[in-house]
């Protein structure tokens, strides 16, 4: 509803009960997996959808989630390289997997500095829904690869 029929008002209420719950889910991995001051990132649309769209919901959610988390936003930090065609229509899980191949990348200005917020650091990953994954490890794919410790990802729906 908050992507599909444009309804933004849904997004502080929402990205409330995201917050609780990253919030719960973070005190009980604390102990395990020493989650300390991570760093909020949202997935990244292409800009042929975010025009079409006129916003972001990941980002909204995201925006919301940092409000009340306290914890730190980079909302430009990552950008998709390239329309896609929507992972829901696709038929199949080999073509949602493969869809988002190469998809994204690190936001850098031509040097090594756009990468000093995310090395050995924690990411909170928010996306919308989550249906086989492909979006989150691809991702979390490139994350890692530029130095990210860890990544979390949370969606509304799975």
């Amino acid at each position: 509803m908050l992507k599909y029929r444009h309804a933004k008002r849904l997004a502080p209420i929402l990205g409330k009960h995201l917050s609780e719950f990253i919030l719960e889910d973070l005190s009980e991995r604390g102990i395990f997996e020493r989650i300390e001051n991570p760093i909020i990132i949202p997935a990244p649309m292409s800009h042929k959808r975010l025009q079409q769209r006129g916003f972001n919901q990941a980002e909204l959610l995201a925006e919301i989630v940092s409000e009340r988390t306290g914890f730190q936003l980079i909302a430009n930090l990552l950008i998709k390289t390239r329309h896609t065609v929507p992972q829901v229509s696709l038929k199949n899980k080999r073509e949602r997997l493969t869809n988002l191949n190469n998809a994204f990348a690190i936001n850098i200005d031509g040097t090594e500095n756009n990468l000093e917020p995310i090395k050995k650091r924690n990411i909170i990953l928010i996306d919308d829904v989550y249906t086989t994954g492909a979006t989150s490890r691809e991702i979390t794919r490139i994350l890692r690869k530029s130095g990210a410790k860890k990544v979390l990802t949370y969606t509304l729906a799975h």
